[in-house]
């Protein structure tokens, strides 16, 4: 297995010598940007691997944060040899990170590697969160770093397409303004965990991967309810642990997330007028019409029945 590195020890500016790629990538002739807005270092790494590749983002210098934009499907554990073991893999995520510890991330070969890292000083947050003593103090408080997870925004892909073009051909003070609202986002996502006494940690690769998993079974078994021991057959850890890794990574319970994801789906059905309402309720694993009718109703504030195309 093969290995890019993005060294840490940056501030002023990036350039080449911050990014050590193997030569089996370099002769496929990837598509790399490196941008410095003020005090904002940008990476913007696009290509296909010849073999299985390992990213390796050097731990953060204390006092510094990343963004890290993954648009291909990649993995937190190499994949295995064994074909019967289950073979994970997420794509289209986002992460906000302050760790002490180098961070990893697995692509395999011929399929395309997308990514791109934004690293910043902290001042750039404290101006986001100066007034909120709770959540600087939260943010002071968690000195060995952590991760802050979240499924990629397609609102998101504008504002960094903007950020890596031409700085000449583009309005500068729209990149700052772009930059700012990425961290704004980031912030806002924090304070709620805060609230919900949530506040994310560092997690192992192994931690996370497996976690991610029970995330990918519940999408993939929406129609039934997942009893607690069919989660631990998917981690091998016991639902205490599970059930509280789950919460810390992705900011809600095993079951709320079940639920919203089932409701998301029922709206998307209903938009396409290809499933009515008791289609909806039935496939999807609710009790009752009346019960499922409530709980989308308490999500997105009107009946079903008003958004089904055909109703």
């Amino acid at each position: 297995m093969e290995e890019i590195r993005l060294r840490s020890s940056f501030y002023e500016n990036i350039d080449s010598q911050h990014i050590l790629f193997p030569e089996s990538f370099l002769v496929t002739s990837p598509y790399i940007v490196y941008q410095n807005i003020d005090s904002f270092n940008i990476v913007h790494l696009k290509g296909n691997p010849t073999k299985d590749l390992r990213f390796i983002k050097e731990s953060n210098t204390d006092g510094f944060f990343s963004f890290l934009y993954i648009k291909s499907s990649f993995r937190f554990l190499p994949p295995s040899n064994n074909e019967e073991q289950y073979q994970h893999s997420e794509e289209s995520w986002s992460y906000f990170s302050n760790c002490q510890e180098e961070e990893y991330l697995y692509f395999d070969a011929d399929k395309t590697l997308e990514l791109i890292v934004i690293t910043f000083p902290s001042i750039h947050v404290f101006k986001n969160i100066h007034e909120n003593e709770v959540l600087k103090n939260s943010f002071s408080e968690v000195k060995e770093g952590y991760f802050l997870f979240k499924k990629m925004d397609e609102s998101i892909l504008p504002k960094l397409q903007y950020l890596l073009e031409d700085g000449e051909a583009c309005d500068v003070f729209k990149k700052y303004s772009d930059l700012y609202l990425l961290i704004y986002d980031f912030v806002s996502i924090l304070l709620e965990r805060v609230q919900n006494k949530c506040i994310p940690k560092y997690y192992s690769s192994n931690d996370l991967d497996k976690t991610f998993r029970v995330k990918k079974y519940l999408e993939q078994n929406y129609a039934s309810k997942s009893e607690p021991h069919d989660l631990e057959k998917v981690t091998g850890f016991g639902y205490s642990k599970l059930r509280k890794l789950f919460k810390e990574i992705f900011g809600v319970t095993i079951l709320q997330y079940a639920n919203d994801y089932k409701l998301q789906l029922a709206y998307q059905w209903l938009q396409e007028g290809k499933h009515n309402v008791s289609d909806c309720t039935y496939g999807l694993g609710f009790i009752s019409v009346t019960h499922f009718g409530r709980m989308f109703k308490e999500k997105f504030g009107v009946q079903p029945s008003k958004v089904y195309k055909f109703g």
